[in-house]
């Protein structure tokens, strides 16, 4: 490069500053004669090369700062970011990938505590807690950050580890441990690597179900319509659900707490089901209340937990074993949240 005293026709071209999806440029001009770059410099022309014109698109640098579990209500991964210098969280997404599952998520939340920015992964199942998580950190489609391996598992066993004087926090994740083996041999998910297998499970309750824990109450039946059974459905959460009989559906209506349900159709003819929402293990002990109308008109009220379940189950050769241990689980959890 050197100085060139320009005289032919020049365009003009303004500055631009980088973004995270455009490069930039500092003010230049180009020759209409020779079709050279120049920048000005007082009355001269400095010729230049276009690596000295362009600024490189600004580059994101948010990073995952760690994460942390939800224990007590629903089975969750809490993913904190730090935001690289100058940067928003605005645009920012999260995809996770356990197993066959891939969910982005573009929700998050600040924690005023850690000052950091939070996504969540979601609805974990029991079964599942010794898989592990990929996730991803990205913004307009580049990749800031990857976090490659990380379980439910795993930070159970670092938080026994660094907590292991805490006797309720580390009944609570043996408990959680416990349950999520008991669920794997329920669902035959994995059988030959339990997630308790190898670890200290002395922590774990030996609590069992009593009368104290019995809130089962059915009123009785003002017709045909009525309850048939209430039970809990083991999945990702778990739910409470509620089996009525009834010629059909017209004008037939099921509420939990005052919600309504929708109504399925079952493989038996004049059978239906209800799900109650997510129910977490700081709610087992809760009441439910279904109520049972047609056409507006009160026909049955039960009021059911999953502690009820536990207490009728927990002796049962095929599922007493999980029901067990969700109970444990869930008495586990309100233990450690009384002691905070």
């Amino acid at each position: 490069s050197g100085y060139h005293n320009h005289t032919s026709e020049s365009q003009r071209h303004e500055a631009n500053a980088p973004s995270y999806t455009t490069s930039g440029n500092v003010e230049f001009y180009t020759c209409q004669g020779c079709e050279k770059l120049y920048v000005k410099q007082g009355d001269s022309f400095v010729e230049v090369e276009a690596e000295d014109v362009f600024i490189p698109a600004v580059q994101h640098s948010s990073t995952f700062a760690g994460a942390s579990l939800n224990i007590g209500e629903d089975l969750s991964v809490r993913y904190h970011v730090t935001l690289g210098e100058g940067e928003t969280i605005d645009g920012y997404t999260a995809r996770f990938i356990m197993g066959a599952d891939v969910v982005t998520v573009t929700d998050y939340e600040y924690d005023s505590e850690l000052g950091k920015y939070v996504f969540y992964f979601r609805g974990i199942a029991p079964q599942s807690m010794g898989d592990n998580i990929y996730a991803e950190l990205s913004k307009d489609g580049v990749i800031t950050d990857v976090k490659k391996e990380y379980s439910v598992k795993e930070y159970a066993l670092a938080t026994l580890e660094k907590h292991s004087s805490n006797k309720e926090l580390c009944q609570l994740l043996t408990d959680m441990l416990v349950y999520g083996a008991e669920a794997q041999l329920y669902k035959n998910y994995k059988v030959d690597n339990l997630v308790t297998d190898g670890i200290d499970l002395s922590a774990a309750s030996v609590e069992i179900p009593t009368e104290l824990d019995r809130n089962k109450s059915v009123t009785p039946a003002n017709g045909e319509v009525q309850f048939t059974a209430a039970g809990v459905r083991f999945d990702y959460v778990n739910r409470i659900f509620v089996k009525i009989s009834a010629p059909d559906l017209d004008g037939v209506a099921i509420y939990a707490n005052g919600v309504s349900l929708e109504i399925i159709e079952t493989d038996t003819k004049g059978i239906y089901v209800a799900y109650s929402g997510a129910v977490s293990a700081l709610e087992f002990g809760n009441k439910v209340t279904f109520t049972l109308t047609v056409g507006g008109t009160e026909m049955q009220k039960l009021v059911y937990t999953v502690n009820d379940y536990a207490y009728t189950k927990y002796t049962d050769a095929e599922i007493g074993d999980l029901s067990l241990a969700l109970y444990r689980y869930g008495k586990s959890a309100i233990a450690y949240k009384n002691s905070l």
